[in-house]
């Protein structure tokens, strides 16, 4: 998930969501790359095979009673030391459920059964199947459930479900079409005020969910809502222009500075992009050259946090493998600098500016996949 070894369903939804946000708005573009992975000479791309790998973990956290609920992670008790991931034999335990992480499951699964549809039918069943189960489950357990966790002491992940739920209803629809769904999205997303929120992470997927509406070819769709979606889209965006021609460096999360927000400043590039269909506004375009500008080095060190890549690289994340191996893995994302810009240290043990993460490293994958040609 991050610096450690244990799984974390709440944060695999953000990170498989917007790399499936990323399959569909740039499949063209990332089809045909082809990855160092086991799975690169089967019939599926091999982008697809890398998060399908995530999703066959996912499945198995469903409970196995058939009542559609999703365990909220799957973790040791107490973090690891610096060891390689097949020396980490530290046993392992399922958490209890909770409902945003049963949401986050029916939205990813819904995601995965409609993008591996062309691929693979007996997967695509599996994946539609288990994530009606859940939505069900949540349907009948309407309430914000958290989960039992105080035996652990690793990633906690918890969050309000009211985003999550929209979420689910959102891709069960767009790859289901049934009316059900749809009316569960409108409501729900007739209730938010502001329909896009200028910066989101883990726990707050609702920009997922009204994007992967916004831009549905599927009829029947509320028209007022499209149209609120749509401005707020716009707005948020032109706010994001603002706060980076407002820095010094151009960042487009301008002076929010807080755990992770190297991640969320390649986040927002989704709500670049999302406007940017709307508009073919070049402002967009540019604005996400600039996130990405940030990230490899037009910052206040003049250094690239992208372990690997670019001037002067991070060589020293807080990430399990990195150091166990005594090398920086490359193509890493650190977090970055808070609560100031200057605050960023390329210091092993401190994680809360040097470690990495899977949900800030989707936000990366996105961002450079507009980019390719």
């Amino acid at each position: 998930d991050a610096g450690d070894y244990n799984k974390y369903v709440v944060n695999a939804g953000v990170t498989v969501g917007v790399m499936f946000l990323g399959w569909e708005h740039f499949k063209d573009m990332i089809q045909n790359i082809s990855l160092d992975i086991p799975e690169k000479n089967n019939s599926i791309p091999d982008y697809l095979d890398e998060i399908k790998w995530e999703i066959e973990w996912l499945l198995k956290m469903e409970y196995p009673d058939g009542s559609g609920r999703v365990s909220h992670k799957l973790s040791t008790l107490n973090f690891g030391g610096f060891i390689m991931p097949e020396a980490e034999t530290t046993t392992r335990y399922f958490c209890p459920f909770s409902t945003a992480a049963t949401a986050d499951f029916v939205a990813m699964l819904a995601m995965a059964a409609r993008i591996f549809a062309p691929y693979d039918t007996n997967f695509t069943n599996q994946c539609i199947q288990a994530a009606k189960r859940a939505y069900n489950f949540l349907k009948n357990n309407p309430t914000n459930i958290q989960p039992a966790d105080s035996a652990f002491s690793t990633g906690g992940y918890k969050t309000d479900d009211k985003d999550d739920r929209l979420w689910a209803a959102a891709e069960m629809w767009v790859t289901l079409g049934d009316s059900e769904y749809l009316t569960d999205f409108e409501t729900r997303a007739g209730e938010e005020q502001n329909k896009i929120d200028i910066d989101f992470d883990w726990s707050t997927v609702k920009n997922i969910g009204m994007i992967s509406y916004l831009f549905s070819t599927r009829s029947g769709k509320n028209q007022t809502l499209v149209n609120n979606i749509s401005n707020s889209l716009i707005n948020v965006a032109n706010q994001i222009i603002s706060n980076r021609n407002k820095h010094g460096y151009g960042r487009p999360l301008g002076e929010s500075y807080y755990w992770g927000c190297n991640g969320s400043v390649a986040r927002q590039v989704v709500i670049l992009h999302s406007a940017y269909k709307l508009t073919n506004n070049a402002d967009y375009k540019a604005t996400a050259l600039d996130a990405i500008s940030h990230l490899f080095g037009r910052n206040y060190y003049g250094r690239s946090f992208v372990t690997g890549l670019g001037y002067n690289p991070p060589k020293y994340p807080h990430d399990r493998t990195s150091g166990a191996s005594k090398k920086a893995w490359p193509g890493r994302l650190v977090g970055g600098g808070w609560p100031l810009a200057t605050s960023w240290v390329d210091v092993e043990s401190n994680y809360e500016v040097n470690e990495i993460a899977i949900n800030w490293n989707a936000a990366l994958i996105y961002a450079l996949g507009w980019f390719l040609n």
